[in-house]
């Protein structure tokens, strides 16, 4: 089981830490949830990010033009150098 920290959104958990400063690292491994939290993140907790490191899982895919659209439209918003790292599970 989760605990709440695990289970809190990024903007609420950047909240609780506290503190201004950008140029930070995101390391996320969601599960195959990448696209989900991406698009729930807001604009102003991105910006404070310099670089993404993320697993992607789901890139078999992108062949398919609706899912290649929403992946294109959630890495879009990070405006950011992204690190990407394909699931060897798939």
């Amino acid at each position: 089981m989760l605990t709440a920290a695990e289970q809190s959104p990024l903007s609420r958990l950047m909240a609780d830490i506290g503190g201004e400063e950008n140029g930070l690292l995101l390391k996320m491994d969601a599960e195959g949830a990448e696209l989900a939290v991406f698009a729930s993140i807001s604009r102003q907790v991105l910006v404070r990010f310099d670089q993404v490191v993320v697993e992607l899982h789901w890139l078999r895919n992108l062949a398919a033009p609706a899912f290649a659209t929403m992946f294109s439209a959630a890495l879009s918003r990070l405006q950011r150098a992204v690190h990407a790292v394909p699931c060897a599970c798939e």
